[in-house]
Protein backbone atom coordinates (compact mmCIF):
# COMPACT_ATOMS: atom_id res chain seq x y z
CA UNK A 1 0.00 0.00 0.00
CA UNK A 2 1.25 3.57 -0.81
CA UNK A 3 1.55 6.14 1.27
CA UNK A 4 -1.47 7.92 -0.71
CA UNK A 5 -3.40 5.02 -0.06
CA UNK A 6 -2.87 5.05 3.67
CA UNK A 7 -3.54 8.79 3.79
CA UNK A 8 -6.60 8.36 2.03
CA UNK A 9 -7.59 5.92 4.12
CA UNK A 10 -6.80 8.28 7.39
CA UNK A 11 -8.94 10.67 6.01
CA UNK A 12 -12.11 8.50 5.55
CA UNK A 13 -11.67 7.63 9.17
CA UNK A 14 -12.17 11.22 9.85
CA UNK A 15 -15.16 11.70 8.37
CA UNK A 16 -17.97 11.60 11.14
CA UNK A 17 -20.67 9.02 11.13
CA UNK A 18 -23.62 10.42 9.55
CA UNK A 19 -21.86 12.93 7.49
CA UNK A 20 -20.46 13.71 4.26
CA UNK A 21 -17.66 14.79 2.54
CA UNK A 22 -16.74 15.91 -1.74
CA UNK A 23 -14.27 13.91 -3.35
CA UNK A 24 -12.82 17.90 -4.15
CA UNK A 25 -12.66 18.55 -0.41
CA UNK A 26 -10.58 15.14 0.24
CA UNK A 27 -8.24 16.01 -2.33
CA UNK A 28 -7.52 19.33 -0.95
CA UNK A 29 -6.65 17.62 2.24
CA UNK A 30 -3.92 14.99 0.31
CA UNK A 31 -0.15 15.22 0.54
CA UNK A 32 0.13 16.70 -1.99
CA UNK A 33 -2.86 17.78 -3.04
CA UNK A 34 -4.89 16.09 -5.47
CA UNK A 35 -8.00 16.32 -7.80
CA UNK A 36 -11.17 15.17 -6.70
CA UNK A 37 -11.31 13.05 -9.95
CA UNK A 38 -8.11 11.67 -8.70
CA UNK A 39 -9.67 10.89 -5.13
CA UNK A 40 -12.64 8.69 -6.75
CA UNK A 41 -9.96 6.40 -8.70
CA UNK A 42 -8.13 5.96 -5.95
CA UNK A 43 -10.95 5.46 -3.83
CA UNK A 44 -11.27 2.20 -5.47
CA UNK A 45 -8.39 0.81 -4.44
CA UNK A 46 -8.73 1.90 -0.62
CA UNK A 47 -9.38 -0.17 2.01
CA UNK A 48 -12.73 -1.83 1.92
CA UNK A 49 -13.56 -1.10 5.35
CA UNK A 50 -12.39 2.64 5.09
CA UNK A 51 -15.82 4.63 5.24
CA UNK A 52 -16.04 5.11 0.89
CA UNK A 53 -19.20 6.08 1.24
CA UNK A 54 -19.25 9.52 3.19
CA UNK A 55 -17.48 10.55 -0.07
CA UNK A 56 -20.20 12.18 -2.64
CA UNK A 57 -19.87 14.97 -5.54
CA UNK A 58 -19.81 18.61 -4.30
CA UNK A 59 -23.28 18.94 -5.08
CA UNK A 60 -24.04 16.04 -2.96
CA UNK A 61 -24.66 13.64 -6.01
CA UNK A 62 -24.24 9.74 -6.01
CA UNK A 63 -21.30 9.45 -8.17
CA UNK A 64 -20.51 5.57 -7.37
CA UNK A 65 -23.24 4.94 -9.82
CA UNK A 66 -21.26 5.63 -13.33
CA UNK A 67 -19.18 3.09 -12.67
CA UNK A 68 -21.10 0.28 -11.08
CA UNK A 69 -25.23 1.22 -10.32
CA UNK A 70 -24.81 -2.07 -7.64
CA UNK A 71 -22.36 -0.12 -5.67
CA UNK A 72 -24.35 3.36 -6.03
CA UNK A 73 -27.43 1.41 -4.27
CA UNK A 74 -24.95 -0.16 -1.68
CA UNK A 75 -23.62 3.67 -0.76
CA UNK A 76 -27.14 5.10 -0.54
CA UNK A 77 -28.26 1.72 2.04
CA UNK A 78 -24.74 2.28 4.18
CA UNK A 79 -25.70 6.37 4.35
CA UNK A 80 -29.23 5.62 5.26
CA UNK A 81 -27.73 3.33 8.46
CA UNK A 82 -26.17 6.06 9.47
CA UNK A 83 -29.10 8.68 9.06
CA UNK A 84 -28.41 10.14 6.15
CA UNK A 85 -31.71 10.73 3.99
CA UNK A 86 -31.41 11.54 0.23
CA UNK A 87 -33.25 14.60 -0.95
CA UNK A 88 -33.84 14.42 -4.42
CA UNK A 89 -31.53 11.88 -5.23
CA UNK A 90 -28.86 14.01 -3.14
CA UNK A 91 -26.89 14.29 0.30
CA UNK A 92 -28.36 17.31 1.85
CA UNK A 93 -26.60 20.51 2.08
CA UNK A 94 -26.69 20.39 6.56
CA UNK A 95 -25.28 16.43 6.12
CA UNK A 96 -22.24 17.91 3.69
CA UNK A 97 -18.81 19.09 6.38
CA UNK A 98 -17.55 22.39 4.76
CA UNK A 99 -14.07 21.30 5.71
CA UNK A 100 -11.81 18.30 7.31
Amino acid sequence: MTEASRRLAEILHSIPFGRCVSYGMVGQVMNPPMSGLFVGRMLVSTHPEAPWWRVVGYDGTIKTGKRDPELAAEQIRRLESEGVRLVDDRVPADVMLEFL
